[in-house]
């Protein structure tokens, strides 16, 4: 049980953006949202300062430190998909909570990671299996 649990927490990528690639991602993002979204966006200056960066684990992604599950206790996790969005790719975790309905994660894929993206994609849709497990 312990290496399932190993397995869950280990990190399958860890992504760094540039200011400019995470600009984009947010106008996008807030594109989508609404007119206000995107506006308060526009007059956002802080966000230029900071070095953001993603990591993914086999259940959750992690934003700037801010972990979301996608996958675990009450949530099953629903599609994985690679779009494109203007001039950048972005990957989106959708998931189903129990009590809380459904839900998604959404993160640009930086310039040149497309390939590792995609090797992700592939791993969250098809987990591996631990034969312990199974033996018990």
């Amino acid at each position: 049980m312990q290496n399932t649990v190993e397995n869950e927490n280990a990190m399958l990528v860890n992504w760094s953006y540039t200011a400019d690639e995470w600009r984009r991602f947010q106008r996008w993002k807030n594109r989508r949202n609404n007119i206000w979204h995107y506006l308060s966006g526009i007059f956002n200056v802080r966000s230029k300062k900071i070095i953001h960066t993603i990591s993914v684990t086999e259940c959750e992604v992690q934003l700037d430190g801010v972990k979301t599950p996608f996958t675990g206790q009450q949530l099953v996790l629903r599609r994985i998909c690679i779009a494109e969005a203007n001039d950048m790719n972005v990957m989106e975790i959708s998931y189903q909570h129990e009590q809380h309905g459904a839900g998604a994660i959404r993160f640009p894929i930086p310039r040149g990671r497309l390939k590792e993206a995609i090797a992700l994609e592939e791993r969250l849709r098809n987990p591996v299996i631990d034969l312990r497990d199974l033996q018990q």
